[in-house]
Formats: structure tokens, C-alpha cells, sequence
């Protein structure tokens, strides 16, 4: 082809002069004669602004030595030459006063026959959605910008440099960068397009979101349009990267559990228990979650707040005994175990009639339970931990499904403490706020019942101590991994070394919350406790203060994103960088690549079964966070799962690909290391290696480093 008016940005880039140790040929043809006719253009004019920016540059302050490297636009071929002049035009079509990422994006996807290379990598990047692809950067565009008059007057003005905005000046240099890398004579529009790909903050990123194309997949079928050892190198270990995701996501799959029947009951007994209220999900969630786990739960918070509403409903749903007290400092244990029998004291013995007291309910609530006295106290040790009671000489069982115990204050003096750990779940329960005011309100008037859905003419309960005996032994078979009991270990020690006030987890409580974090999960049909599930934690392990709720669960959001295979991946990392100084030599004997193949190939298992529990992980949080409706989700409220998604997914994400960039340099080590011809291997070694660009490789003392974090059942690397 040939080129006859270029752009003054373009021509001004084409005609700089050759850098010194380029050993790049120009391309023939036209690229010749703007060449010559202009060898003393400016230094990087395109890329630095033009004229007016470049004597700017030279009257500033000199700066640090690093500065942004521009590309050698003489190695760039006709048809990536044609398509930055028409981003130029297209620029302009945009209203745009330099030319940014989508304009030359634009401008590679309306290639035609006059740019055939062009042409050729666009239908292979986007089959049967090119032309879809154009019209989405087009509309986007428009719609994005409004014409200024300055943009208007720069844009009608003849003769006027249209620059590269630095992303696009980056781009060109990366491309510059994949032609050197794969050993071609220029810079054709397919490397142009990989850089695009690379820059994760460029529009080309959001047009493969709109098309629904992962970009990976794009750069796979960028790397067919290519020949060269190198391309078809990265394409296989594209593919093996692609093959192994995709088994990680089938054995997930695999092992999905179905839910259980209690997960059907949960949502039909949260709506009765909830029905009228206001800001209670929290509450009645916890008050579901006790029943089914034979725990009790605590209440804080001021009068009024439908604190024992809750419980009176429970036992309406559970179609159960119901107790109810208000404790005082006066109170005596006749008002909550039974009066003493006169039978029985005729014949020398102190037994109580319990009937319709604590010992016989299924269904508790004592009001101000911290102001009983130390003889109720006492007695209530035992019936709510062992579900026994002491009846005179006897020790009888109680049928005491649940407690749920209310108080205006927490326990002060040290006595209180052994009670108040019998209480596993605790929430403080605020006022309804200012903003549910008019929805209170609204509902207040509609009906004045405490007591709704009732179901009296079901002819069963919707949730019985049937339904918890089966939940607890259904969470037997459930899976507890063991990074996330490590979490817990670590939540233990903050709290105890760390936390203001510090928080003293008994053997207990600490026993009794792995057990019904493995039950809430059972009961939502799942095979193993996650991440997400250790969120419940931050309702059992505050004491003194309520807000360390809020702080367990910050803290536990902060550590579940956190990579629990980082060190070992940081190790397989060092190991692959000292492999990789043991190559970078400029002749390779048959001893050190022999070597090279077994340390790659020994480091290659651990990298895959990391990246497959990344794989999981991930995929795992995104089906959570997709459906809302899950069963899964049900224990957790809306702002939970959204705090908890914007937390975990990027770092999950970024984790994955850590893992991901690591195993496919191992695996195109892996590749170039198993060619056969000489000169083709240390081709591909010489640029996976970066022989020729300017990285540096690891000092001795890294490398030293490495080596004593090696995994022991790997081969050790010679220092």
C-alpha cells in the first residue's frame, strides 16, 4: 500500500529518527521517503505533545531519570501505519481533541481491504460481531462527549497535531513490545490489538463486557493471526490454562449439594415470625437460627423494641409451651420453677409443681434476667446449659427448647459472667430508625395484633424440636475447612490480645459457635461452611461492648479476602525466578536445560491445584452474590452481602489471577523448554525471559532467598 498525506501526528511520529542499537529495518515502500524528506523531526513529538510541548519539556526542571518510553514507529508496518492515520479521522469524528484508545480501537475494527491484515485480525478477535463491535464504540462515544467550542475550533482548525492521549501512546509501546517479543519484522495491527487487551483501563475492556466476550478468549483467537514459535507457544498454554479452569468449575459443580427440606421451612417461618415488624430481620433470623441449633439468644436494648413479641411467636410457630417472666431482684424461684408441693413436704421432701413453669416450657422468655437473684441464678445454670433441673432428690430432663433472655443492660458484676455465656447468640436491638418511621407507622395503623400468622389450621408446626434434632444431626456430614477453623483460631487471639475492651472466648462458646456455624449451613443445603458463613460470628463474640460486633465483622471481612495460600504461592514464585536466572545465560547447555524441565515440571502441580482452589473460590462467591434468593444466603442481610462482595470479589479475582499469570509462565517455560531445535527454543526462551528487553534479572541475594523458602519436596535450584 501507499501512504500519501499523513497526518502531521503521525508524520511526525514516523519520521523520527532511528534510535541507537535498533536493529529493526524500516519498512520499504512509502514509510521511505517522509523518512528521509524529514530526519530532523523532534524527538518523540507525537507522543509528547508536539512542538509546544516538547520546548515546555526542555525548559522544565530535569526530573528523575525514568522516563515513558516511546515507540520506534519505523518498525511499524503499512497497515498499522493506515489504521493510526484513520484513528486520527476517526478521532475527529468523535469530537475528540486527542486520540484516545477507542478511536484507534474504532479505527482497527472498520479495517478493510485496503488494510488486509487489519482486516484479518478483526474478524478472527470478534467473529460475527465486528460490525456490532463498531457501532457500540460509536454510540458510546457520542453519547460520552459534548462538543465544547475549544474542542469545535481545534477540530475545524486545518492543519492542526492531533496527539496521542498517554494511554494510547502506552498501547504502542506495548505493541512495539509483542512484535520484539515474538521476533517479527514489524508491528502489525494483531499486536496492537493483544495491547489493547492488556490495558485493563482502556475502552476496549468495556466493549468486550457489552459483547460478552472474555478477553482471554479474544487474545486466543489475536494468537492464531499470528505465526512464529512463540504465538503458537502461548496459544497452547492458553489453552491448558482454559482446559484446567474449566475441570476446577465442572468438579464444583459436581459437588453441589441439593437443599434440604428445612431450608423450604425457614423462609415460611421467618415470615410469620416477622410479619408487622420493622427492622427486625436481624433479630428474628437469630431467634430462628437458636431454636434450630437448641442455643439461646440474648437481647439488648431499651423497652418497646418487640423483644418478647419475638419469643411469644416462636412458640405460636413451633406450636409449643410458652414462659414468660419478668425477672427483679425480689423475684423468687417460685415464680419461675414452681411452687413447693405440700404433698411432697408431708412426706419430708422439697419438690416443686412444675407444670406450666420453666421446667415444662419449650419456649422461654425471662425479661431482666441479669436482676434475679443468686438462688434463680443458680438453677438457672443448669437448665439452660444441660436442660436439667433439680426437683428435689432428682435430676429431671426439661423439654426447653430455646431461651431468649432481654435486658436493658449488660451484666456488671463478674458472678453474671458464667450466665451470660450460656448465651451464645447476643444482638443489641436498636429503636426502629428515623428512616422506617413512616413504614412503622403505616403498619401500626393497619392492625394492632401482637400475635399474627398464627396457621392454626395447618396440622403441624412449621418448625418443631423434630426439625432441630434433624438440622443438628444433618450438620454432622458437613465439611469444615480447615483454613476457615485456622480464621477462627486468629479471631480468638485479636480478640483476646488486640481488642478494646478484650473479648475472652470460653472453651465453650468457642466449641459451641463452630458447631452452629456448621449447622446454619447445613441447613441451607450445603456440603461445607464458607467464607460467607462466618459472618454469623460477629452475633457470638462481642462481651462488654455492642459495636464489637461491628468490629468482628470488618475484621472478618478484611481476613477472608486475604490469600490464604500466599506464602506457598510467594515460594513456587522465587523457585520459578531462580529457574529463570539459571537460564538467562547466553549459551544454553544440555545440562542446564535438562535441569530446567524437571524443576518446571515439579513446580507445575502445586501451581495448578492452587489456581483450581482459587478457581473454586471464586466461583463459589459469585454464585452467592448472583442469586440473591438463594437458600444459601439466607442467614445474612442485604448490606452484608454487599459489603462482603465489594471486599471479596476483587481481591478473589485478583488472587486468581496472580495465580493464573504465574502457572502460564510456567507452562510456556514448560512449552519452550520441550522444543527440540536449538535455535527455535532459545528463541522463545530468549522472550519469555526478556532477554532482550529490560528486565533485570533477580540478584544473588534473591535468589539465595528463594532458596530457602523452597518447598522441600521440590528440586532445589543451584545458587
Amino acid at each position: 500500500m501507499s501512504l500519501r498525506v499523513a497526518p502531521p501526528a503521525i508524520s511526525a511520529a514516523v519520521a523520527r529518527p532511528p534510535r541507537l542499537g535498533a536493529p529493526r529495518s524500516a519498512p520499504s515502500g512509502a514509510l521511505e521517503a517522509p523518512l528521509r524528506a524529514d530526519s530532523r523531526a523532534p524527538l518523540g513529538a507525537a507522543l509528547a505533545g508536539g512542538l509546544a510541548a516538547l520546548r515546555r519539556a526542555r525548559r522544565a526542571p530535569r526530573r528523575a531519570k525514568t522516563k515513558e518510553k516511546s515507540p520506534d514507529y519505523k518498525t511499524f508496518s503499512d497497515d498499522l501505519i493506515a489504521v493510526l492515520q484513520n484513528a486520527e479521522k476517526v478521532a475527529q469524528e468523535l469530537h475528540q481533541a486527542q486520540i484516545c484508545t477507542d478511536a484507534v480501537l474504532l479505527s482497527l475494527l472498520r479495517a478493510d481491504s485496503a488494510c488486509p491484515s487489519g482486516a484479518a485480525v478483526c474478524a478472527a478477535a470478534f467473529p460475527r460481531s465486528a460490525t456490532q463491535a463498531a457501532e457500540y464504540v460509536v454510540r458510546r462515544a457520542k453519547s460520552g462527549a459534548e462538543e465544547t467550542p475549544s474542542t469545535k475550533a481545534t477540530r475545524v482548525r486545518k492543519g492542526v497535531v492531533m496527539h496521542f492521549t498517554p494511554m494510547t501512546a502506552r498501547c504502542l509501546v506495548a505493541a512495539q513490545k509483542e512484535q520484539l517479543e515474538m521476533k517479527h519484522q514489524v508491528v502489525e495491527p494483531a499486536h496492537l490489538l493483544l495491547a489493547l487487551l492488556k490495558e485493563e483501563k482502556a475502552e476496549s475492556q468495556e466493549l468486550l463486557a457489552h459483547l460478552g466476550q472474555n478477553p482471554k478468549d479474544v487474545e486466543r483467537r489475536v494468537l492464531t493471526t499470528l505465526q512464529g514459535p512463540l504465538p503458537q507457544l502461548r496459544l497452547r498454554a492458553a489453552d491448558l490454562l482454559e482446559e484446567l479452569k474449566a475441570s476446577a468449575s465442572e468438579a464444583k459443580a459436581e459437588a453441589a449439594a441439593e437443599p434440604s427440606g428445612l431450608a423450604e421451612k425457614l423462609p415460611r417461618a421467618f415470615r410469620q415470625l416477622s410479619e408487622g415488624l420493622v427492622e427486625r430481620s436481624v433479630e428474628t433470623k437469630l431467634l430462628l437460627l437458636a431454636a434450630l441449633s437448641g442455643e439461646h439468644l440474648f437481647l439488648l436494648g431499651p423497652p418497646g423494641t418487640a423483644k418478647s413479641l419475638l419469643a411469644r411467636r416462636l412458640a405460636t410457630v413451633c406450636r409449643g409451651a410458652f414462659f414468660e417472666r419478668l425477672l427483679t431482684r425480689f423475684s423468687v424461684p417460685e415464680e419461675i420453677f414452681g411452687p413447693l408441693s405440700l404433698r411432697a413436704l408431708e412426706n419430708d421432701e422439697l419438690r416443686r409443681k412444675v407444670e406450666g413453669f420453666l421446667p415444662t416450657a419449650d419456649v422461654a422468655f425471662l425479661d431482666e434476667v441479669f436482676k434475679a437473684n443468686s438462688s434463680i441464678l443458680n438453677a438457672l445454670l443448669t437448665l439452660l446449659n444441660e436442660r436439667r433441673f433439680d426437683n428435689g432428690g432428682e435430676r429431671v430432663d426439661v423439654p426447653l427448647w430455646t431461651a431468649v433472655a432481654a435486658s436493658n443492660e449488660l451484666p456488671e458484676s463478674d458472678e453474671l459472667e458464667a450466665l451470660f455465656d450460656r448465651f451464645l447468640l447476643r444482638r443489641s436491638v436498636p429503636r426502629v430508625s428515623d428512616k422506617q418511621v413512616p413504614t412503622f407507622l403505616r403498619t401500626a395503623l393497619a392492625s394492632d395484633e401482637e400475635v399474627v400468622g398464627d396457621d392454626s389450621e395447618s396440622p403441624s408446626p412449621v418448625l418443631s424440636v423434630a426439625d432441630s434434632e434433624e438440622a443438628q444431626r444433618l450438620a454432622e456430614d458437613v465439611d469444615f475447612p480447615e483454613h476457615l477453623l485456622d480464621l477462627i483460631i486468629a479471631l480468638r487471639a485479636y480478640l483476646r490480645d488486640e481488642a478494646e475492651p478484650p473479648v475472652r472466648l470460653s472453651d465453650r462458646r468457642l466449641g459451641k459457635a463452630v458447631r452452629l456455624l456448621r449447622l446454619a449451613a447445613s441447613v441451607t443445603g450445603a456440603s461445607e461452611v464458607s467464607e460467607l458463613d462466618l459472618l454469623l460470628l460477629q452475633h457470638m463474640c462481642w462481651d462488654k461492648e455492642p459495636q464489637q460486633a461491628g468490629e468482628v465483622r470488618v475484621w472478618l471481612l478484611e481476613r477472608m479476602s486475604a490469600d490464604g495460600d500466599a506464602d506457598n504461592l510467594e515460594k513456587l514464585t522465587y523457585f520459578v525466578c531462580g529457574v529463570e536466572a539459571r537460564l538467562r545465560v547466553p549459551s544454553r547447555s544440555a545440562g542446564p536445560i535438562s535441569r530446567a524441565r524437571l524443576d518446571i515440571k515439579s513446580i507445575r502441580k502445586p501451581l495448578e491445584d492452587t489456581l483450581k482452589a482459587r478457581q473454586v473460590k471464586l466461583q463459589k462467591l459469585r454464585r452467592f452474590f448472583r442469586d440473591g434468593a438463594s437458600p444459601r444466603l439466607f442467614w445474612l442481610e442485604p448490606e452484608d452481602l454487599e459489603d462482603a462482595e465489594n471486599q471479596l470479589l476483587p481481591r478473589v479475582e485478583e488472587q486468581l489471577l496472580k495465580a493464573e499469570e504465574t502457572l502460564r509462565k510456567v507452562l510456556e517455560l514448560e512449552l519452550a523448554l520441550d522444543i527440540q531445535e536449538e535455535p527455535a527454543r532459545d528463541s522463545c526462551l530468549d522472550s519469555i525471559l526478556g532477554v532482550d528487553g529490560e528486565s533485570e534479572p533477580p540478584s544473588m541475594d534473591e535468589i539465595n532467598q528463594a532458596a530457602k523458602r523452597m518447598p522441600k519436596d521440590l528440586h532445589m535450584m543451584d545458587t
